[in-house]
């Protein structure tokens, strides 16, 4: 049971990287409640980004793949 629980605690990171990544989602949902509350109150039309975000999607993975080491021959 100690070596499980050592395990679970070791993936997890460390106090101050948790503090700062706490920070950072904390930050990101306050905007996103901001962000949720001014459209709502505006009555802003909702876009449908379907076809934007698959292009949008293969382009940034084509870009990542792209630095994917090679095999040597």
């Amino acid at each position: 049971m100690a070596a499980i629980l050592e395990a679970i605690v070791g993936s997890f990171p460390r106090s101050w990287l948790k503090r700062r990544l706490l920070i950072f989602v904390v930050l990101i949902a306050v905007y996103g409640g901001f962000v949720y509350a001014v459209v709502e109150i505006e009555h802003l039309p909702h876009i449908d980004w379907g076809a934007e975000s698959t292009i949008m999607n293969g382009l940034v993975l084509g870009f990542l793949l792209s630095f994917r080491k090679q095999p040597r021959l």
